[in-house]
This record gives structure tokens, C-alpha cells and sequence, in this order.
């Protein structure tokens, strides 16, 4: 979400083929599309909503892994969750749609977010090392006044959220389990249904 190039699905409507995803969607290959585009400003200084940089991160899981992205979603994260019947929509080619794709029940959407609440653990098994939620929702960028972003989560620096103690120290290295404790909010790249 800095990559710094010229990108928007935020100001343009979904429904119009000039939105940044969707022209990424209909381009021949969205990898080249998303890597062509031009550089407006230094990466890793602004956040701009990049559903691109959402498409790239899944490129390179699913090539790294050797596993489609679902695959390994569903291996390392969603069965050790004992997360039930998940979609996920793909594109042309049969990719996963990485930023917006993922389709899965509020009660399971609920069950990430109860793991990242207690460190990564569920029950009394680690699924996520600690280290890496606390570097991927440490903030990286101020997004304005109150949000501010890590590794595709979002934070809140709102002085009206709790820590999991309830003490009130606003901004701090584990900014989204703050947010989601105080909230009940979550950034994450799914959709909730009711049924799959």
C-alpha cells in the first residue's frame, strides 16, 4: 500500500474499467500491470489504497510455497483455526484475487482476529509467530490523523482506544489488537457471507 505508484480504486467507482483494480483485473497479465505502473513518488513514505500490492504479496506466497494461495491459506492458517468452508474468487487464469477475493463466515473472520488478539496463538497451539504480528502490526505509515498502517493491517490512533489490559495507551507496538479490542474492527482482505 506505498509502492508509490500512480494507482486508485478509492476515487474511481468499481463499476468504471479506469478503477486501478479493475483495469489491473482486465489487463492480460496483472503482475506486469501492477509492476508497470509508473512511480509517482517514493515508495514507502504514503499510503494509497493498492489492491496491486495485495495481488503481488499473493504472487509471491503462491510461487514461494509452490502452493496455490488458497492452499496454503487453507494449510497453515484456516484449518489450524478450525476455520470451516472458505472461497476464494480467482481471476482468468485461475489466481486467487488477493484484495478482495477471500469469502468466509463472520465467525470465522472472527477467529483470525481472537488469534492476533492473543499473540498468535490458538488454544495452545502457535499458528503465527509473535514476532511477526508484532512487526506486521507495528505502524509503518501514518494513512491520517487516526489511522495508520502496517503490513496490510490497519491501526487505530484514536485516544479512545484500549489496550487488551484496558489501560488506554493509545498507540502502541500492537496497535491493531488495541483497535480490535476497543472496536471490534479489523483490516484484513475478506469478505463475510453466511453461507459457503
Amino acid at each position: 500500500m506505498t509502492m508509490g505508484t500512480d494507482w486508485d480504486e478509492l476515487s474511481v467507482p468499481y463499476s468504471d474499467p479506469t478503477n486501478s483494480e479493475i483495469a489491473m483485473d482486465m489487463a492480460p497479465d496483472r503482475y506486469r500491470f501492477v509492476l508497470g505502473a509508473p512511480v509517482v513518488m517514493k515508495p514507502g513514505h504514503r499510503w494509497i489504497y493498492n489492491g496491486g500490492a495485495s495481488a503481488l504479496l499473493a504472487r509471491i506466497i503462491a510461487k514461494g510455497t509452490e502452493k496455490p494461495l488458497h492452499d496454503f491459506a487453507r494449510e497453515t492458517l484456516f484449518d489450524p483455526l478450525a476455520i470451516g468452508p472458505t472461497e476464494w474468487l480467482t481471476d482468468r487464469g485461475g489466481e486467487a484475487i488477493a484484495a478482495s477475493g477471500l469469502r468466509m463466515t463472520p465467525r470465522d473472520l472472527a477467529r483470525i482476529g481472537l488469534m492476533m488478539l492473543n499473540g498468535g496463538m490458538w488454544h495452545d497451539r502457535r499458528v503465527v509467530p509473535v514476532d511477526w504480528i508484532e512487526r506486521s502490526t507495528s505502524p509503518m505509515v501514518e494513512v491520517d490523523e487516526i489511522r495508520q498502517y502496517g503490513y496490510h493491517w490497519a491501526n487505530s490512533h484514536s485516544p479512545f482506544q484500549r489496550d487488551r489490559d484496558g489501560t488506554g495507551r493509545g498507540s502502541s507496538a500492537s496497535g491493531v489488537r488495541s483497535a480490535m479490542a476497543a472496536s471490534g474492527s479489523l483490516s484484513f482482505p475478506a469478505s463475510i457471507w453466511s453461507s459457503p
